[in-house]
């Protein structure tokens, strides 16, 4: 049997799914790239000694697990500590270059 899940979960099931992650304190305990896909473990809210993968799936543009409130909800705690990580990330790049010059691009113009 397939596993669906929606494909634009609703804001209040996002909203839930952010409120757990805080509640739980909910943190990556470890990650990897495998095959060009980068992958992170979190430990289950509800199972003891369960680690979820969620991962970056860079076709679909967003983050997907393995858990069952994700495949029921298309969103999860799981995915929101992740997506918070690749956000707070990117603003950290982004500080980084800041007062730095534009890169340039070398490519030829015209054929």
């Amino acid at each position: 049997m397939e596993t669906r899940y929606p494909i634009t979960p609703t804001w209040r099931d996002v909203r839930r799914a952010i409120e757990l992650a805080k509640h739980d304190d909910l943190r990556i305990v470890g990650q990897a790239t495998i095959n060009g896909v980068r992958v992170f473990a979190i430990p289950s809210r509800s199972q003891q000694g369960t680690v979820h993968l969620p991962y970056v799936d860079a076709v679909a543009q967003r983050v997907i697990c393995d858990c069952p409130g994700f495949q029921y909800r298309g969103v999860c705690a799981h995915t929101m500590v992740v997506t918070r990580h690749l956000v707070n990330e990117a603003q950290g790049v982004i500080s980084a270059m800041r007062g730095q010059p534009a890169p340039t691009l070398n490519v030829p113009l015209g054929g």
